[in-house]
């Protein structure tokens, strides 16, 4: 385990995934990370790629050559290498090196970088190509926060008009544009797998009984989804906000990747980053 700690938070996070484990917040004597209890769901805070959610029916087609590939992809899985570290700065690398030949056909590396400075940690994701071909993918985060109190709300900040998907059997089924409100966290919001929306930029999660936020930003991402297990009628104790650069596949999606609903896709030798911050308030 690495850990970042200044003033305000320590933060611990593993090899494995390159995962955030904990964000243990100083001032207020709490840990602000769900502790991967499998009861509910037995992780914290996942890397998706190269997916975000499912491809229709466990499989895709590159090629004319067909790829099973299980949901939210393998980079969670996969032990990184430390590339830096200091006080308040690491970075972790993972390179394909040919091991995922069998369910991805492009040879990547991801570098993944935490960066603490005060009350809020930030997030860098960055993608390269290493093939010789056009590579195709999708990214996204999966953090999990406590729940500290019986009274939260999420508001959101925007821009342009937000568009909110329903899914079916985990792929998207329809959209439709809304008028964007704070949303309560209950069994009745939360009970029909993810609220997902478009031109979010920031999400916060308030808790109304003592003023405690947990401040997700990410402007310029594809997609916000909002998630937490529901058992019997009863609530998990945290919720996920979850930024996405791309979906999981359309219900009608018939397998072809390269038209997978918002990927990405990068030249040969190209990279790309993408960056999202946590503040603990």
């Amino acid at each position: 385990m690495i850990n970042l700690e200044n003033d305000y938070l320590k933060v611990t996070i593993a090899l494995d995934g390159a995962e955030i484990r904990s964000v243990f917040d100083k001032s207020r004597r709490i840990e602000r990370m769900w502790h991967a209890d499998a009861k509910y769901w037995g992780r914290t805070s996942p890397v998706l790629f190269p997916i975000v959610g499912q491809v229709k029916g466990g499989s895709y087609t590159f090629d004319e050559k067909d790829y099973n590939l299980s949901q939210h992809g393998f980079l969670r899985d996969q032990k990184f290498e430390l590339e830096s570290s200091s006080e308040n700065q690491v970075s972790f690398i993972y390179e394909s090196l040919d091991k995922m030949k069998d369910v991805y056909p492009f040879e990547h590396r991801v570098t993944i970088t935490y960066t603490l400075v005060e009350k809020t940690v930030s997030v860098t994701w960055k993608v390269e190509n290493c093939d010789t071909q056009e590579m195709y993918y999708s990214i996204g985060a999966h953090p999990a926060f406590n729940l500290n109190g019986d009274h939260y709300e999420f508001e959101f900040e925007t821009r342009g008009d937000v568009r909110e998907f329903s899914l079916k059997q985990g792929l998207v089924a329809n959209s439709e544009i809304i008028a964007v409100k704070p949303v309560e966290v209950n069994v009745e919001n939360l009970q029909n797998d993810a609220i997902i929306y478009d031109n979010i930029d920031a999400v916060s999660l308030i808790n109304r009984d003592n003023g405690e936020v947990t401040r997700l930003a990410c402007p310029g991402f594809d997609y916000v989804g909002l998630w937490m297990p529901v058992t019997d009628g009863i609530l998990a104790p945290f919720v996920c906000i979850e930024p996405w650069m791309g979906i999981t596949d359309s219900f009608d999606e018939y397998g072809d990747f390269r038209n997978k609903l918002s990927i990405k896709k990068l030249a040969p030798e190209q990279q790309e980053s993408y960056e999202y911050t946590v503040s603990y308030l």
